[in-house]
């Protein structure tokens, strides 16, 4: 029993142990880790990060360094040791996540600069220094040969080269450094041989008198620009003075400084376009003729503001002008120009018939809205054609077209209302016959369909053999005409000569 005992307590004590094991295994697979990124001395920016969190053997990919700077260095890349000497990691790149977290630190290395070093070439005293460490792609600003001099020499330039077939820098001119340094040679001329340039300047379509410059430069000496005396152009600002007339050469302010160069000058002023502005007006709904305003307003300038014309808004009142910011402005008053075009829009107040206020379009307002009273309440005077059927009238359609149903006269399109509508050939208000205009619309005359006069009938046509004539007379036998039921008319009454006494045929005419 006691044997059975003791190996039930092993076996659970192994089992306890197998599953403890068990246990860490997955404890070590569900850890997780981070990837944190350092900085490492930059001046400006920040790391980026890295917001997931890996388990062990999983693959890391490395950041790039975002707005990282750092001021003088250039970004390497990222590495395991703050000073660079632990595992590179290049942004982009992968690894393999351990049992730990990592620091990536951002790795810097200097930024490689230049130096513009002046040689005396020659000449005595103390040679300029220029002390700027200089980027590729910064720009240098050449300096003057300060107290530099060699006898019986005047100093001239600068050069890349020491006999002087380098490239050739001028005092207070620049130049953009490449990616080594820089030495310029002082370069000297003989004085008996160096030549004298004169300044020039040109109004360059100004009008006034041009500065003069009595002076004459050798190369190399130092030239004071000179200040605009008294020149002006219309419409334009004086901008300084440039070496083209185009103003595409070398800029030079009034009273700024320069090298002279081997080479007279001529300084043309420069000249710049004063802006001008416009005002636009816009109808905003009405019609007409838009006012316009074609003059160029400098800024400072007094605007006055147009009236509106000829432009209406059907059933409104134009009241003022109204400009993008929501002031309003009222025609003959004025303002003063600003920097920008103005565009002023027409304003309308809706007019309300019956308010007792003509506006706009109305013709009247009496201040009611009843109609026939010489004001209708369509604010139109009260008369045949406004629309309005008035007491004396039996319609009104708005127009004077006769033979739409209303005639111009705002009766009813009918005979004997004293129109002529397009289907009658006369209309003289009445139903009168015999009067030269019948009480069917149509002349007096025979064949009208209407007996008048002396006519014995009128059957409306000009039939000659019914029963009434052409002539309107009613059919009459013996009277030389065959009318009506007549089968002849021989112009008597006698029987027996082929034509009987009542204008019947006879078959056998008597001997």
């Amino acid at each position: 029993m006691k044997i059975k005992l003791r190996i039930a307590v092993i076996f659970l004590i192994l089992m306890a142990v197998m599953l403890a094991a068990c246990g860490s295994d997955d404890d070590n697979n569900s850890h997780k880790y981070t990837v944190t990124y350092q900085g490492n001395g930059n001046t400006g920016g920040d790391p980026p990060e890295d917001p997931k969190t890996y388990k062990s053997t999983f693959s890391v990919t490395v950041l790039d360094k975002a707005d990282l700077v750092k001021n003088g260095y250039i970004f390497a890349g990222w590495n395991t040791q703050v000073d660079g000497n632990g595992t590179d990691r290049a942004p982009g790149s992968t690894f393999i996540m351990g049992k730990a977290d990592v620091i990536l630190y951002a790795k810097w290395t200097v930024n490689p600069t230049y130096h513009v070093t002046y040689n005396a070439n020659g000449g005595a005293g103390a040679v300029p220094a220029d002390g700027n460490n200089y980027l590729v792609g910064a720009t240098v600003t050449v300096l003057d040969k300060g107290s530099l001099a060699k006898d019986d020499y005047t100093f001239a330039s600068w050069n890349t080269q020491a006999d002087g077939n380098g490239i050739t820098r001028f005092p207070s001119s620049t130049f953009t450094i490449g990616s080594a340094n820089v030495i310029l040679y002082a370069q000297w001329l003989e004085e008996t041989t160096a030549a004298l340039y004169s300044v020039t300047y040109n109004a360059n379509g100004g009008t006034g008198t041009a500065p003069t410059d009595c002076n004459s430069y050798g190369c190399g000496d130092q030239v004071t620009v000179k200040a605009n005396s008294n020149l002006t152009k219309t419409g334009y600002n004086f901008a300084g003075w440039n070496t083209r007339t185009d103003g595409s050469g070398t800029d030079r302010a009034p009273l700024s400084t320069f090298a002279m160069s081997p080479a007279d000058l001529i300084l043309y002023a420069k000249w710049t376009a004063i802006p001008t502005y416009t005002v636009t007006y816009n109808a905003n709904g009405g019609t007409g003729s838009v006012p316009v305003d074609g003059n160029n307003y400098l800024t400072g300038a007094t605007v006055t503001v147009l009236g509106a014309g000829s432009l209406t808004n059907a059933g409104y009142i134009f009241t003022a002008w109204r400009d993008g910011n929501g002031t309003g402005r009222v025609p003959s008053s004025t303002f003063i120009m600003g920097s920008a075009n103005v565009i002023l829009y027409a304003q309308w107040k809706q007019t309300v018939c019956g308010d007792g206020v003509r506006e706009g379009t109305e013709q009247c307002d009496d201040g009611n809205t009843i109609n026939g009273d010489d004001c209708d309440n369509n604010c139109t005077v009260t008369a045949c054609g406004n629309g309005i059927v008035s007491p004396e009238e039996t319609c009104d359609d708005g127009n004077f077209t006769n033979g739409d149903g209303c005639d111009n006269n705002c009766t009813s399109s009918a005979c004997s209302n004293g129109i002529v509508s397009p289907e009658e050939t006369c209309d003289d208000g009445n139903f009168t016959n015999g009067d030269g205009c019948d009480n069917n619309c149509t002349s007096t005359a025979c064949g009208n369909g209407i007996q008048t006069g002396l006519e014995q009938c009128d059957d409306g046509n000009s039939v000659g053999n019914d029963d009434c004539d052409n002539s309107c007379h009613s059919p009459e036998c013996g009277d030389s005409e065959r009318e009506g039921s007549e089968q002849c008319d021989d112009g008597n009454f006698f029987d027996g000569d082929g034509c009987s006494a009542t204008c019947m045929l006879e078959s056998t005419p008597n001997p």
